[in-house]
């Protein structure tokens, strides 16, 4: 849970602009709280030098990614001397004031069909949905960690990134750095969580796209990959189908997780063609959407896809705009108002938390 130290010391970071991380991995109930003086941006070649540190990378694979150093605890925050930037999220930018509408939606996404009925494939699209409510992100952020306490739970903010909290249930990377182990998770496939019977062509045809290019990504670095057996993950009103893959191997950790991400749970397959699509059809930059976040150790690392999340902002009236990033894995199998009702049923819960 939250202690009240760290709700403050959280608070204060929002209030006054200070670089700050409150996360807790998947099944724990402590929280950890960090914030720093500044951030940096640390390429590839850093990672495996990087310690006690949370870590954030946006969805553009090539850009270099951000780290908050964990320089002061929820104890010695109040006894730092830390400029910040007051008023960080009224200063937030490029956020959408209105949701995507439906219309605009399902011709977008009946482009992307079409598209791929003639070159095969598949593409992650994803809309936004704009929630105006006066409870604050911190509020907002506790009531959602509540709900999905085996997911990884995050609120962070950063000059370069604005403030954004999500809860992901799906692991990106974990690596020992001594033992060599790696371990990963292709998660795809979405149905009602209520749902009976078998899973339908589409959502297994979509979910074999995400198996198989990370376990031919694991060959390429020269690691043998084990699929374990086939799950279903539930998170909220949604389920999904799910192989944990894992390896044993050296690897430079900074280029796999470049290669890894993003997977074609995120973005699609072949890559080239649906970052195409991405950067056509959706309506705003994803920013830290489907990029990753993870706690960075001497030892280890544990990162997890950035998605089930918003970024908020802070409308001149005193409302926050919360910016809910939802999407779905589009194939030639697809149906547009199917894959809307399946982006609004994984925006859910977090819609629910915030009003």
């Amino acid at each position: 849970m939250i202690t009240e130290q760290q709700y403050s010391a959280a608070r204060h970071c929002i209030e006054c602009g200070i670089p700050f991380a409150l996360f807790a991995l998947p099944g724990r109930m402590e929280f950890r709280f960090m914030a720093a003086s500044q951030v940096e941006r640390i390429g590839i070649s850093g990672y495996s030098m990087v310690d006690d540190s949370f870590v954030i990378h946006e969805f553009d694979k090539y850009s270099d990614a951000i780290r908050i150093a964990g320089e002061y605890d929820e104890f010695t925050l109040f006894d730092a001397d830390i400029a910040g930037c007051r008023g960080p999220l009224e200063a937030t930018v490029g956020y959408m004031v209105e949701s995507d509408s439906y219309d605009d939606y399902c011709r977008n996404i009946n482009e992307v069909i079409e598209s791929l009925k003639a070159s095969g494939g598949k593409t992650v699209m994803s809309r936004v949905k704009a929630v105006r409510s006066d409870s604050s992100p911190l509020v907002v952020a506790c009531r959602y960690f509540q709900e999905h306490q085996h997911t990884m739970r995050y609120l962070y903010f950063t000059p370069l990134t604005g403030l954004w909290f999500g809860a992901s249930p799906e692991l990106l990377l974990e690596y020992s750095y001594s033992a060599n182990t790696l371990s990963t998770i292709a998660l795809a496939g979405t149905l009602a969580a209520d749902s009976a019977g078998a899973w339908d062509k589409k959502n297994v045809e979509e979910h074999e796209f995400v198996t198989g290019y990370i376990c031919g990504l694991f060959k390429s670095c020269g690691l043998e990959p084990v699929v374990g057996k086939a799950e279903e993950r539930r998170f909220g009103a949604v389920k999904h189908l799910a192989h944990t893959v894992t390896a044993s191997g050296d690897v430079n950790v900074g280029k796999f997780m470049q290669k890894l991400s993003p997977t074609p749970a995120l973005l699609g397959t072949p890559y080239a063609q649906a970052l195409q699509h991405v950067e056509l059809y959706e309506s705003r930059p994803r920013g830290c959407y489907g990029g990753w976040i993870g706690y960075f150790s001497a030892d280890s690392l544990t990162a997890y896809v950035n998605l089930r999340c918003a970024q908020v902002a802070k409308e001149p009236e005193g409302m926050y705009i919360y910016n809910i990033f939802t999407g779905g894995g589009i194939t030639a199998l697809s149906s547009a108002p199917d894959e809307w009702n399946e982006t609004e049923y994984k925006a859910k819960t977090l819609i629910e938390s915030i009003i």
